[in-house]
C-alpha cells in the first residue's frame, strides 16, 4: 500500500477479416466426408458495420464507417482508410483536453490529502481507492506530464524493476492508457476496486472472482481408455483468433512477413510486390 501512496504523491507533484480459403484435400483420399469446395455469397457480409464510407464492391475497397453506440458519433473516415496507413510508430499519443490553470493549487491540496489518508484510519482498498481519486484530479489538471510522473514515482519507491515501471508508467507503453483510464474511471466505485485489486490483490478483493475450479457435469472416469477406432475420418475446421480489419485491402499479401497482413503495407519478403497469397473480398485466414 505504501508504494501506491508514494507512486501517486510523488506523480502528483511531478505534475506542476470473411472468406475461408479452402484447403486443399490431401491427395489419395477422394472420399473424406464432406464438400471439397465452398463458394462465398456474392453480397458483401455488411451486418458487422452499419455503414460504409465505400461501398464494398470487386472494383471499390471496402471501407466501413466505424460508429460509437455510447458517443452517438461516427469515426473519421482516416481511421479506416485502407489506402493511407499512418507511418508514425508508434502512433502519436492523445491525451485528454484539460486545463492547467488551478494546476499549482490543487496539486499542493493533493498531495496533503494524500499523506493524510496514507496515515489515516480505513482499510488498504478504502485507502487505495481515495488516492486513486486524488490521482484523478491531477490527470485531469495535466494529463500529458502524468505517464513522466508515474515512471519517476515507481522507480523511485521501488514498486517495480525500472525496466517494468518504463513498461507499465511510460507515454510510449503503457503510460497514456493508465491516463486515459483514470481520466474517465469512476475511481471511487467498482473501477476503483477493479484497478486497486489489480495493482496488488491484498489491497482490494476484485468485485467478480471466476471460479478455481471448473465443475464437469461427471466426474472423469476411472482407468479411462480411449475407444478403438472404426476407421471413419472426418475433417474439424478450427478457426481462432477471428479480428475485422477496417483497413483490410483486397488482394494485399495475406501471408505477409511481418506486421498485419491483409494490408497494403505489408507483403511477404520473398515476393515483393507480388503477393504470394492474395486476400479475397470477404477476408482471409491462415
Amino acid at each position: 500500500m505504501e508504494h501506491l501512496m508514494a507512486l501517486i504523491v510523488l506523480s502528483l507533484a511531478l505534475v506542476g477479416n470473411v472468406r475461408a480459403q479452402e484447403p486443399a484435400l490431401p491427395p489419395g483420399n477422394p472420399a473424406l466426408p464432406g464438400i471439397p469446395n465452398y463458394t462465398v455469397p456474392a453480397a458483401f457480409p455488411t451486418a458487422a458495420f452499419k455503414d460504409y464510407y465505400k461501398l464494398p464492391t470487386h472494383a471499390q475497397q471496402p471501407q466501413p464507417a466505424i460508429y460509437d453506440p455510447v458517443l452517438h458519433i461516427t469515426f473519421p473516415p482516416n481511421l479506416t482508410d485502407p489506402e493511407n496507413i499512418p507511418s508514425v510508430d508508434p502512433d502519436p499519443v492523445v491525451y485528454p483536453n484539460s486545463s492547467d490553470a488551478r494546476a499549482a493549487k490543487v496539486v499542493g491540496s493533493a498531495v496533503a490529502l494524500i499523506q493524510s489518508i496514507a496515515s489515516g484510519g480505513g482499510s488498504n482498498c478504502t485507502k487505495c481507492k481515495s488516492i486513486l481519486d486524488m490521482a484523478k484530479n491531477a490527470d485531469w489538471i495535466k494529463p500529458s506530464a502524468f505517464p513522466a510522473a508515474m515512471v519517476a514515482a515507481c522507480k523511485v519507491f521501488k514498486y517495480a524493476s525500472n525496466s517494468s515501471c518504463e513498461e507499465m508508467f511510460d507515454a510510449s507503453t503503457f503510460g497514456a492508457v493508465w491516463t486515459q483510464v483514470l481520466f474517465l474511471a469512476d475511481v471511487t466505485g467498482m473501477d476503483g476496486d477493479y484497478i486497486c485489486s489489480y495493482l496488488n490483490s491484498n489491497w482490494c478483493p476484485p468485485p467478480y472472482a471466476l471460479p478455481s475450479k471448473v465443475i464437469f457435469p461427471k466426474p472423469k472416469p476411472a482407468n479411462a481408455v480411449a475407444p478403438a477406432s472404426n476407421g471413419d475420418r472426418v475433417k474439424v475446421l478450427h478457426l481462432s483468433d477471428f479480428h475485422l480489419d477496417p483497413r483490410y485491402w483486397v488482394e494485399a499479401e495475406a501471408n505477409c512477413s511481418t506486421g498485419l497482413c491483409c494490408r497494403r503495407n505489408n507483403e511477404n519478403s520473398a515476393s515483393p510486390g507480388v503477393p504470394l497469397l492474395p486476400a479475397p473480398l470477404h477476408g482471409a485466414f491462415k
